[in-house]
This record gives C-alpha cells, structure tokens and sequence, in this order.
C-alpha cells in the first residue's frame, strides 16, 4: 500500500535541482586542502529558508508543492549549523485534502501513519521526527509535523574542507565523494551544487589539462579545480538567511 503513495506523492511534489550532476570524486576536494574538524565559526548558526511553496530536501535539492495538489505545508524551515552536523529543521502543518488528492474511498485504504511516514522518508535522508493528527474532518487531514533532518556530521565519510571563501562537504558513497559548496555573504548562505552544465565544463577542462575526463568518477588537480571555480562552477544554488541562534 505505501507504493501506491509514493507514486502519488511522486506526482504532487517536484524536486528542483533536477538539472544536477551525479558526477563523483576519487577522493574529497580540493584536492590539497586542509580537511576541517569543525565548520568555520562564522558558519555555525541557524538560517532561514523563507518560501510558500518549497522545502529544502538536501544540499541540491528543493522541494516544491505543485499549486492545487492537495498538499499545503505552513511550516518554518529551518537550517542549524553547529560545530560538527547541519541540521535541516521543518517545524509546522501539513494539510491532505482527499477531495483533490484521490477520493476518500481510497483514503480509508491507508492508515494514517502510513500517509506521513512515507511521506517524510521518501525525501529525508536521516530523519528524525513527531507528528500529531491535529484535526480530521471530512476528507481533510491536518497534521503537526517536527521533523529535524541530519544532512551532515562531520566524520571520515564526512569531510568538511575550507578553500578560499567557500567550505566544501565531501559525502562518501558507494559510487565515490559526492561535493557540495557553502559560501557566506554576510548574512546570506547559499548551498551551492554541481550542475549538468558544469560537469560538461569540469571534464572539459580535464581534457584540456591532460587529466582522466571520461571515467565516473573523476581527480581534478588543484589547476584543474581553481579553474573550474574561475568558470563558474557550482551553477545550482539555495539561498538561505542568518536567523537568530
């Protein structure tokens, strides 16, 4: 029964960042910088993401409610860094409302649990959370929702490196080192990613420099990453605003 509603969440939420480049690294980057126990002081706080419609997933990934769907989140997200994790907070209501989602025949079919357990460990990498029927009336569900997601903690398979202005995450996975950008303005974060468009430019540039380009998994010198950042490299981009600790 909870195929059923992964596919009809499926349809109903779209996940920006779907321009995102799978690329992978041998090792964590850049290459030659000093690896971090800890992120950067002036890194380490809570920060807003101010949206009607969308939610962050992960590094590269924002969720969003399509208009009339069915679903309607008023929630606060909120994104902590402390000295070691980065911590993705959603904190409010969720609403189901069956008359346009599926009718409420088929509602009955799945328990109540079922709807949100799904719902939250379809797009959550390592969740934590609570929930609360808050009212179920006719063929709307209202629920209250705390989630805190663990998108980082800095260990060996999470590598936290500094370069010029920007921090890097490293993410060990089975496929190789998956990279991510953090960059402070002020009060502003960004999360920034590696697109489609930049791969095409890193593993031109690899080619130009004589380094391996075709393999999966690719080990740009420290040349090659300085002038991927100096063509623009990490296109994809989440702002985020400093709130208050």
């Amino acid at each position: 029964m909870k195929r059923g509603w992964i596919y009809l969440l499926g349809i109903i939420i779209f996940v920006y960042g779907c321009g995102g480049s799978e690329i992978k690294f041998s090792a964590p980057q850049p290459n030659g910088a000093k690896s971090l126990t800890a992120f950067p002081s002036d890194f380490q706080s809570n920060f807003n993401f101010v949206s009607d419609s969308t939610i962050i997933g992960y590094f590269d990934k924002e969720y969003s409610i399509a208009p009339d769907s069915g679903i309607t989140i008023d929630a606060k997200n909120t994104i902590e860094i402390t000295d070691k994790a980065v911590f993705n907070h959603l904190e409010g209501a969720l609403t189901l409302d069956f008359k346009i989602l599926e009718d409420s025949a088929t509602r009955a079919q799945f328990p109540r649990e079922s709807i949100m357990d799904t719902l939250i460990n379809q797009y959550y990498q390592r969740p934590n959370y609570q929930f609360t029927l808050a009212s179920n009336e006719d063929s709307v569900l209202v629920f209250n929702v705390n989630l805190v997601d663990t998108m980082f903690y800095a260990s060996n398979r999470n590598v936290i490196k500094k370069y010029k202005k920007g921090v890097y995450l490293n993410v060990e996975n089975e496929a190789g080192w998956s990279l991510y950008q953090m960059l402070m303005n002020d009060d502003l974060l960004s999360f920034t990613s590696i697109s489609n468009d930049d791969e095409t430019i890193l593993r031109r540039i690899l080619k130009n420099n004589e380094e391996d380009y075709e393999n999966e998994v690719v080990s740009p010198s420290k040349n090659s990453f300085n002038e991927f950042l100096y063509m623009g490299g990490f296109e994809n981009r989440i702002g985020l605003r400093k709130g208050q600790n």
